[in-house]
């Protein structure tokens, strides 16, 4: 299981020969077409975090040569936006009080201005000193003060900040320091995906995934579409089309503790305060670089406002779960989930709060378990996976309940996972009464499972049987080992 030792705050906002030629076209005519197979590449450690390429190709070198360059812009990238390194171009200009910067870096910082103003602020890549305070608070354990927040986040807000596209200049103000990891990941994405377009053009599909974050290109193999799944979501998976991202931005594993109290690595440009009003808000949009951006914004904005601007963007759909366990859609979303057309717009038939603890372990290399939660029936026939939690691909066989009985049966179902591992905490989500093809659940007996397993720890299952009919259910049972405890509560919908 991965480990998160690159801890930092998302400044968020409110916080990419002509006779052979015809010969080979001739035997490739005469010859019997070959099929096109899936290439996956899967890697630890780029962008300070997981990376999965897959790529539906007849050749296997040309899958090689378009992880290679994909990989290869990815490094030419970092050297230009990585913030942890002294000698990147954008830590030099954090230096400096400016001057000319390359293409790329004026390319980034032009389009956060432009969604800082598309967000009316709430989405800002001007928060460095912030980010910088809340990293010493880590360091020290002691909370900063909220007054020199928000004082401090104001003289950012009122900031002169001059960029000139002519010469590619930029003019930084003292208080200005700029932090852009609220979308430099989904440019990079962005860039790194065209690149291995371009090294592999005979590839019919291709889903670069960095971290959650992820963008296709063309289709995966006789499929129509890519299918995401949102971690934890009552949703259906989202259905990528050719040349769409989506990304999730939220509470995770960079959350920082201080003084035993949880902060989100999200911080508000109103007020320079770390934003807990919404755990996770998960965006499609045209490129990642927007889907990056909104996605980090929308965390950050009341929810109402972040609907309506999804629903004004062409493109653009949202789902956002508050920290009470609610689910909010934007105009776009429902109508593309996967589900059958007569059982899309039916009512819920009932609803099963689910509330799960992850317990703070007493472990020297601590890491947050993998985790799994889904319903069967009296036949132990799968009804819905719930929840899968896992950042790196080899989770599926971390928790090997539900990945032997049932996982490995619908490899397709889902092709990345857009939400990481948890730290401890309690969790809340909610399940709507649909299976995992979208038809409403009859009355019956069924049973939750709860599976989990982590690095340098134990495996663990729990399975809690449920009558789901008329009567109402509350169900409390104790944790053990870890898993703590979890709380059910049924209601079936009034007809």
């Amino acid at each position: 299981m991965r480990s998160h030792q690159n801890r930092h705050l998302q400044p968020a906002f409110a916080f990419g020969l002509p006779l052979l030629a015809g010969l080979v076209l001739a035997l490739a005519a005469a010859a019997p077409a070959r099929s096109q197979q899936l290439h996956r590449f899967d890697q630890e450690g780029i962008l300070g975090t997981s990376y999965q390429l897959s790529v539906w190709t007849t050749s296997e070198d040309a899958a090689r040569d378009a992880n290679t360059a994909a990989q290869a812009e990815i490094e030419r990238l970092s050297a230009i936006l990585n913030l942890y390194d002294p000698d990147s171009e954008i830590s030099r200009l954090n230096t400096s009080a400016g001057g000319a910067v390359s293409a790329e870096l004026f390319a980034v910082l032009e389009a956060c201005e432009t969604w800082r103003q598309q967000t009316d602020g709430a989405f800002s890549c001007r928060l460095g000193r912030i980010v910088e305070i809340w990293r010493q608070a880590d360091a020290t354990n002691a909370a900063p003060d909220r007054g020199e927040l928000r004082l401090l986040a104001g003289r950012i807000r009122r900031a002169e900040l001059a960029l000139d596209p002519a010469g590619r200049t930029v003019e930084r103000p003292d208080d200005v320091v700029f932090s852009t990891d609220g979308l430099a990941k989904g440019y990079i994405i962005d860039r790194a995906l065209e690149a291995a377009a371009g090294a592999a053009p005979q590839a019919t599909g291709l889903l670069l995934n960095i971290g959650g974050d992820m963008r296709s290109r063309g289709t995966p193999g006789s499929r129509t579409d890519w299918s995401v799944e949102i971690a934890g979501s009552t949703q259906q998976p989202v259905r990528l089309a050719a040349g769409t991202a989506v990304a999730t931005s939220g509470s995770g594993p960079r959350d920082l503790e201080i003084g035993h109290l949880r902060y989100t690595h999200i911080v508000s440009a109103e007020s320079g305060w770390a934003d807990d009003r919404v755990l996770t808000a998960t965006v499609r949009a045209p490129d990642a670089l927007t889907a990056d951006a909104l996605a980090t914004a929308f965390v950050a904005i009341p929810t109402q406002a972040a609907l309506d601007l999804a629903n004004r963007l062409d493109g653009v759909d949202t789902i956002i779960r508050t920290q009470d366990g609610r689910e909010y859609v934007s105009a776009a979303w429902r109508p593309d989930v996967a589900a059958p057309a007569d059982a899309a717009g039916a009512a819920s038939p009932f609803r099963l709060s689910v509330d799960y603890e992850i317990p703070r372990m007493q472990a020297a290399s601590y890491r947050a378990p993998y985790l799994a939660i889904w319903v069967t029936d009296e036949d132990r026939q799968l009804v819905r996976t719930l929840a899968t939690l896992g950042d790196q691909m080899r989770w599926r066989e971390e928790i090997y309940v539900w990945w032997r009985r049932y996982g490995r049966r619908v490899p397709d179902l889902v092709d990345a996972m857009s939400e990481p591992t948890r730290r401890p905490g309690r969790y809340h989500f909610v399940w709507d009464g649909f299976d995992d093809f979208g038809e409403p659940v009859p009355p019956g007996d069924y049973t939750l499972h709860i599976e989990t397993a982590r690095e340098h720890g134990d495996h663990a299952l729990t399975s809690i049987d449920l009558e789901l009919a008329d009567a109402p259910v509350e169900i409390e049972q104790a944790g053990e080992g870890e898993l703590g405890r979890i709380a059910l509560e049924y209601r079936r919908s009034p007809s």
